[in-house]
């Protein structure tokens, strides 16, 4: 028989799946973003150079959709362990239960009773550990991106662009957010004097989502969602023991 937990596990592997889908959708985003660009003398060196964007270049609509689709399957994931739970204390499966996510003690206590009907007191501790008052961030970022007034809207922002030009032939980008793009042309300094120069950029899908703290930043999509699919992960590997 499989394990109880199994099917929030499958959850989990879907939404990775959906991560490697917009991670497609990424990179072309950056590609379109880095081949939009050109350079330009700069009218006030230093830098003797500047980029300048042809068009704005925004995410799919795809992107949405499929941050939509990998934020439901966590959520199913965890809701399925509260599932799972009330069945193994209860004795007998429970009907509209899901997992809790409260900024507040006092909402969660109000929640707790119709959320989580038939498990025990020391599981419902457990998962009000994983609260966004108790300082578990992934819990909170994963509540607001899921709502879908959230991921429908995708930022495009120059922040957290990262741009790179420079005439010697390795410029010194990592590609830690998104994946770098190069590119090399001719170009002329503001003096008239005609060079090499060597672009290279990294465009991140970004959204603006909670920090902890509760300051609101606009952070790579990708960041986040490696977050919480580790606490999604976490959390079913601590509950399965107890099955």
């Amino acid at each position: 028989m499989p394990h109880p937990l199994q099917g929030a596990f499958d959850r989990v592997d879907r939404a990775n799946e959906h991560i490697a889908e917009f991670e497609t959708e990424q990179t072309a985003f950056g590609r379109a973003y880095h081949d939009n660009l050109s350079i330009e003398p700069n009218s006030k060196p230093p830098p003797d150079f500047c980029t300048r964007e042809k068009f704005q270049v925004i995410p799919s609509d795809r992107s949405a959709i499929l941050l939509g689709e990998i934020t439901y399957n966590f959520r199913a994931a965890l809701d399925y362990l509260v599932f799972e739970l009330a069945w193994k204390d209860s004795g007998s499966p429970q009907d509209f239960t899901q997992f809790p996510i409260c900024d507040l003690k006092k909402d969660f206590d109000r929640k707790a009773p119709r959320d989580m009907v038939g498990i025990s007191a020391a599981h419902q501790a457990a998962i009000e550990r994983l609260q966004p008052y108790n300082r578990c961030n992934w819990t909170a970022v994963l509540r607001d991106i899921s709502n879908p007034d959230k991921h429908r809207h995708l930022v495009r922002s120059d922040y957290g662009f990262r741009i790179r030009i420079t005439t010697l032939p390795a410029p010194d980008l990592k590609g830690i957010n998104a994946p770098m793009f190069r590119s090399e042309c001719r170009a002329e300094r503001p003096s008239g004097e005609k060079v090499n120069v060597y672009l290279a950029t990294e465009a991140p899908i970004m959204i603006r989502a909670r920090m902890p703290g509760g300051n609101i930043k606009i952070v790579p999509v990708i960041e986040l969602l490696k977050q919480i699919e580790a606490g999604v992960r976490d959390t079913l590997e601590a509950f399965k023991p107890e099955f």
